[in-house]
């Protein structure tokens, strides 16, 4: 289920008076300007977002804008940066952030192509024999309203107008199909209570509700497989920026314990007696294709 990007309801319970948004675009907020058109235009280029997409989605960056600058405003009429708990606090993780984009930096020279083959072959072994889908969903934020859509399922209503009336996630706007996902999805990629009611559902019937999590909340969602829409898993090409990132972020989560313990190995650590202290054993079960810590590379 994808993520929309919504204005927070704890930043507007926090304000006096939340900011207002003008048919032109602009956002005021106690009557003066704080978000201009150019500001939003120049956001929406930053994203590489093209303006012809709409207007909800130029609405949504203008509000996740307007969010940020009441925030920043918030921020420095409480003259918190003057405070010296909150400069003790800043200097540490300003310290912390140095450390690991160090870490990170230094690991990212170290990836190969070897290294990047390497873990899309296990992954692409991991998913054979599984299934992807791409479904339509209708997703509630109680337990009474998925009742509620369960007793109207039964008189017959359909899912599609159901979706148009009570789902809470973006997918009710896709114009190929109320509640249709726009991509397809490994069955077991979806945080419901139990996967496997997904990898058991037939095509063309209607799902019971099941317990999943939208935005780190619990919702209840209905899932319809149509014809057609589940196939086979189909690993992405290495090169898709999806797949590529996914496997980078698994790669550096090693390779910066690498880098980290090469590091250490450096420094020379002596016991009370003199005696000569190892700090650092040699990694005994890495991953194909990720170094050892201290050198080389397991094939």
């Amino acid at each position: 289920m994808k993520k929309n990007i919504k204005a927070s309801m704890v930043i507007a319970a926090l304000m006096l008076s939340v900011p207002t948004v003008n048919a032109s675009g602009i956002v005021k907020y106690q009557g003066k300007e704080l978000v201009t058109k150019k500001d939003v235009d120049a956001r929406m280029k930053e994203l590489k977002i093209d303006s012809m997409q709409g207007d909800q989605v130029y609405m949504q960056v203008l509000i996740q804008l307007a969010e940020e600058k009441l925030m920043a405003k918030q921020i420095s009429d409480s003259k918190m940066k003057s405070d010296p708990e909150f400069l003790r606090i800043a200097k540490a993780n300003a310290e912390e952030f140095e450390r690991q984009y160090f870490f990170q930096k230094e690991a990212k020279k170290r990836i190969t192509s070897q290294m990047r083959q390497s873990v899309y072959d296990q992954i692409k072994a991991s998913m054979q024999g599984k299934k992807e889908i791409k479904p339509r969903i209708l997703v509630v934020e109680d337990e009474k309203k998925a009742t509620e859509v369960s007793a109207s399922l039964k008189k017959g209503e359909s899912f599609e107008s159901l979706v148009q009336k009570h789902s809470i996630d973006p997918s009710k706007e896709n114009s190929k199909g109320a509640g249709l996902l726009d991509r397809f999805v490994p069955e077991e990629g979806f945080s419901v209570e139990d996967p496997k009611e997904i990898a058991n559902l037939k095509e063309g019937v209607v799902s019971k509700p099941m317990k999943s999590m939208l935005q780190n909340k619990l919702v209840y969602t209905f899932f319809l497989i149509e014809k057609g829409n589940r196939r086979d898993f189909e690993l992405p090409p290495i090169d898709t920026p999806e797949v590529a990132g996914h496997i980078e972020q698994i790669i550096m989560r090693q390779m910066v314990g690498v880098v980290q313990a090469d590091l250490i190995r450096q420094l020379e650590v002596f016991d009370l007696k003199g005696n000569k202290f190892p700090l650092m054993p040699e990694q005994t079960n890495p991953q194909d294709g990720i170094p050892l810590i201290g050198g080389g590379v397991k094939n």
